[in-house]
């Protein structure tokens, strides 16, 4: 259950790292790739951005109470960090092609 918590953080990671590599720029250079940095670049409030983050976490620490309480602990925590996969990767979808169009 607390893994879940972490859930938004450690998916927002493995996708800039990800999406890093696809670029092929250097993971270990300051950058400003992750999921909140790309929503205050895209014009949206560092408030907006802030609740966006806030609300994956709630998402994945939800998740995971309504998961476990019908499957294990291992498939509970799987279901829930593929939920917030997904979630962010349609967010960092939506807001990088509107850095590219803009």
């Amino acid at each position: 259950l607390i893994a879940s918590t972490c859930s938004y953080y450690l998916v927002d990671t493995a996708t800039t790292v990800v999406a890093r590599l696809r670029q092929r720029a250097n993971i270990f250079v300051a950058h400003r790739d992750h999921t909140y940095q790309l929503l205050v670049r895209s014009g949206r409030s560092h408030t907006t951005s802030t609740t966006v983050a806030l609300g994956l976490s709630l998402l994945g620490l939800c998740s995971a109470l309504l998961f476990s309480q019908f499957l294990s602990h291992r498939t509970s925590l799987a279901l829930t960090c593929t939920l917030v996969l997904v979630v962010v990767t349609l967010v960092r979808y939506r807001v990088t092609t509107r850095l590219v169009l803009s």
